[in-house]
């Protein structure tokens, strides 16, 4: 299905895909923030997709994708752990403003995954660290922390997918895709998971 204005889950996909590789080769095109992209948003937005990731400075999602502003739809928490109000917040996005696909990417040497594994409770972010820790418990535990966080992106995403009944409606009508994805902070690639 596409969306109000006219671009398919997949053609967004490939349009992130696409700017991933530009950024990677050191050539991005929509690096411009000049005032009138901003005030062409002012009244409506129609982002390509849902971004669900990781608070990390180090992982900028207009930047690693080439995309515009106004184009990623962003959703970030620690580990991206999903709570009611960030479902909440896709929700809104895919019921209201027409968007057909999420991405939910993690990445290399994340801190959240990184103190999940190592059991460490001091930084006091407990929240955050029991999800990845179940997830990763759950699935024999035992893994490097790159493991750990494409398990975490894909759990994620499989969270979503049955948190909400319009997703699943519209996950089985094809209306809606959500994917997961892994960033390598060494090489700036994104591949789907």
């Amino acid at each position: 299905m596409k969306r109000p204005n006219g671009i398919s889950a997949d053609e967004a996909l490939e349009i992130l895909l696409t700017g991933n590789q530009h950024f990677v080769e050191n050539h991005q095109e929509h690096a411009s923030r000049a005032p009138n992209v901003v005030r062409n948003l002012n009244q409506e937005q129609r982002p390509l997709a849902v971004y669900i990731g990781c608070s990390d400075a180090r992982v900028p999602p207009d930047v690693i994708f080439d995309t515009n502003l106004g184009d990623l739809y962003t959703v970030r928490t620690a580990g991206h752990v999903l709570g009611r109000t960030s479902i909440g917040t896709v929700e809104y996005a895919v019921a209201v403003l027409g968007v057909n696909l999420v991405v939910v990417l993690g990445h290399g040497n994340c801190g959240a995954v990184t103190s999940a594994l190592s059991k460490d409770d001091t930084i006091g972010f407990a929240p955050v660290l029991e999800p990845i820790r179940e997830t990763v418990d759950k699935a024999g535990g035992g893994m490097t922390v790159d493991e750990a966080v494409r398990l975490n992106a894909r759990h994620t995403a499989e969270q979503l997918k049955s948190s909400r009944p319009i997703f699943q409606k519209m996950l089985t009508e094809g209306t809606l895709k959500i994917v997961s994805a892994y960033y390598d902070m060494k090489t700036g690639s994104v591949t789907l998971l």
